[in-house]
């Protein structure tokens, strides 16, 4: 990433891994209540009666800082389609990893969760960098009194 690029800790923080991180509980929130039914007639004698929360929470933050980490320098003022082509890439990768690695050890995990689940990711990681990428892109944006001539 170019050092013209980088944006200081806490506008990264503040600015782009906050809003990135609610955007994709959001959208996640939703895939798991439109997709539940998909899990509960696969997974259901291995689901917990309650969402562990702090895990969820977790898990979440290790997507979305995995994603501003290695996929976001590499996306920086490139077209809309190579920013979805890049987050697709690792939501095929780390989602298929949780999901290869459970249809490989998990008796009630089949291949139709895992690849439904592994769609869900590619997409949800296409959009999430989508929407770093904005965001990173808006706030590295100079002011416009840093453009005007006096």
């Amino acid at each position: 990433m170019n050092a013209n690029h980088r944006l200081p800790l806490w506008k990264a923080a503040l600015g782009v891994f906050l809003p990135s991180f609610i955007v994709f509980v959001l959208l996640d929130y939703a895939w798991i209540t439109t997709a539940s039914s998909v899990y509960q007639s696969h997974l259901k004698p291995i689901l917990k009666p309650d969402v562990d929360a702090v895990a969820a929470l977790l898990s979440w933050i290790c997507i979305v800082a995995v994603n501003q980490v290695f996929v976001l320098p590499s996306i920086i003022g490139r077209s809309a389609f190579y920013c979805l082509g890049q987050g697709a890439l690792m939501g095929v990768l780390l989602y298929g990893t949780v999901d290869l690695t459970n249809c490989a050890l998990l008796t009630g995990w089949s291949w139709t969760v895992a690849l439904v689940d592994m769609a869900w990711g590619t997409t949800a990681c296409a959009v999430l960098s989508m929407v770093q990428s904005r965001l990173h892109a808006w706030l590295a944006a100079p002011a416009a009194s840093d453009s005007s001539s006096d």
